[in-house]
């Protein structure tokens, strides 16, 4: 199975599924992780009545009850059915004005729509030009009641200077926990720690990768302005950076992956690129405090595609480096906090 960047994992009946999009089928697979197999497909539609666009976010209730993120032209909320049947749908652009400034839905990388109590969490992007620093001043995140049909919180606030920016678009996510609803930034160490319910910042932590400098470097606006490809793509690959974060249920661990500064050219001078990149996996206690960090062989392992389950951590080995797969299948490495790699 080739591994798409638009996925879920999700517990059903305790156990672990995957459900992935599969742009090229225009179609849902779901995958048992426990049984080790493929159990269904929903194939969508692209056209008439139930007709959805590319699919950009999964956020799965129950079989009968999907809501997908769709992308351009309408960037909105769908409901289907298991049998793809479209139920209902939802236009979040435009509906929220911040200092007089309006956004659209937009999902970012490894952005995890969530589901509670009938509202859901998603990311949006204002109408601002990405070079402009006025872009990163504005909360990133939305809460939308799906009954009252409104935006009822808008949180994430970015935590940068107002004359920089910083590292790709910084890639807003959160992770929610029966605690927190955690905001966090590829471009911040810290931890953004909202109440779940009101969106109030309680706390903010500190959690910096040993692997990381202190304060991070800035890209240049004229990189943007100039659209110099080849300067924005060294600065992608060179930098360090935060991916996913993690929450252990069973072990009351906190787990962040960090993608590791790397050289730009190989040592036979071609270019690295995201296959090539170096990651290590840092272990937070339940009060965040630091326990270790594990930095993860290169060049082998798919970070975007990690969860937690009863067993461990587990992460996919589906690198398009990785000789020791075949992209028929689906593999992950199950990763115990108390053993090494």
């Amino acid at each position: 199975m080739p591994v798409n960047r638009v996925s879920q994992f999700v517990s059903i009946n305790n156990e672990t599924w995957l459900i992935s999009y599969n742009q090229k089928m225009h179609s849902l697979q779901f995958y048992n992780i426990n049984e080790r197999s493929r159990k269904s497909i929903i194939s969508l539609m692209s056209a008439g009545p139930s007709g959805v666009e590319q699919i950009s976010g999964i956020c799965f209730i129950n079989f009968d009850s999907i809501l997908l993120a769709t992308t351009s032209p309408k960037r909105r909320l769908v409901l289907i059915d298991s049998q793809a049947n479209l139920i209902d749908q939802w236009e979040i652009s435009d509906t929220l004005k911040y200092n007089n400034i309006l956004y659209d839905l937009y999902i970012y990388k490894n952005f995890e729509l969530t589901f509670n109590r009938g509202k859901v969490t998603v990311s949006i992007s204002p109408y601002l030009p990405p070079e402009s620093p006025a872009c990163y001043q504005y909360p990133y995140l939305v809460e939308y009641d799906l009954i009252k049909r409104r935006v009822t919180a808008n949180y994430g606030q970015f935590p940068f200077e107002s004359d920089k920016i910083y590292l790709y678009l910084e890639l807003p996510k959160h992770k929610v926990t029966p605690y927190y609803d955690i905001v966090h930034f590829s471009g911040s160490h810290d931890l953004f720690c909202y109440d779940v319910y009101t969106k109030e910042l309680k706390r903010v932590v500190r959690a910096k990768s040993k692997y990381l400098q202190k304060k991070f470097k800035t890209l240049d606006p004229k990189i943007i302005i100039d659209d110099l490809q080849e300067e924005e793509k060294i600065f992608y690959v060179t930098q360090g950076r935060y991916d996913q974060l993690l929450y252990d249920s069973f072990r009351e661990l906190y787990y962040r992956i960090v993608k590791l500064p790397v050289d730009y050219r190989n040592l036979e001078g071609k270019p690295h690129w995201e296959p090539d990149f170096m990651y290590s996996i840092m272990i937070l206690d339940a009060e965040f405090r630091y326990v270790n960090e594990i930095e993860l062989p290169g060049r082998t392992y798919n970070p975007s595609l990690a969860t937690v389950t009863r067993d461990g951590l587990l992460i996919s080995l589906n690198n398009p480096a990785n000789q020791g797969i075949d992209e028929d299948h689906i593999y992950f490495h199950v990763f115990k906090p108390t053993q090494t790699l």
